[in-house]
């Protein structure tokens, strides 16, 4: 064998090993990969009402934190999302993960979220629409069975409503939990 075809078969053989040991490992690109499959999981559930569906990638110990500083877990955001699904006609989600930082089994994100949605006004019965765009940070923890989202903290949010903008005062001030 000579020293050229001894250094390429190393060669070889260095990057298959590095290969496998490195294929099990997180990085963020491959954890943004996983963790944009959860959200559209979040997203295609929503449309459908499926808000069972929806939350099956929350750990038992979320925690929501809305851009006033209101913090909520859980049960007390599947419950208020129960009520506005009751007024939902339509609705589309839209999530793009802008960031992503991993340190261990933790990720960082920020994320980009879009929501249009149609609902029937109670008092005049009429259809109307609603768009909301929201910016937060979510953080993830790598557990046995996956990725579970830990909190969710709201950094900005805007919403229209026929094309008129909405009282984010209103929307801040309310107490989640």
């Amino acid at each position: 064998m000579t020293h050229k075809s001894f250094a390429l078969a190393l060669s070889l053989f260095m990057f298959s090993v590095t290969q496998v040991c490195y294929a099990g490992s997180d990085t963020a690109v491959s954890v943004k990969q996983s963790l944009n499959g959860l959200y559209e999981k979040r997203n295609v559930a929503l449309a459908k009402k499926d808000l069972k569906s929806a939350a099956i990638s929350y750990s038992p110990e979320f925690v929501f934190v809305s851009k006033a500083g209101a913090k909520g877990d859980l049960k007390t955001l599947q419950k208020q999302l129960f009520a506005y699904v009751a007024f939902m006609k339509t609705v589309k989600v839209k999530t793009s993960i802008v960031t992503c930082s991993l340190k261990g089994k933790v990720a960082t994100l920020m994320v980009k979220y879009h929501l249009d949605l149609t609902i029937e006004n109670s008092d005049t019965k009429k259809v109307q629409k609603v768009a909301a765009d929201e910016v937060s940070e979510d953080l993830w923890e790598k557990v046995a069975g996956g990725w579970l989202q830990k909190r969710m903290t709201v950094k900005k949010e805007a919403a229209l409503i026929d094309g008129k903008p909405i009282d984010n005062t209103i929307m801040g001030k309310s107490k989640v939990m």
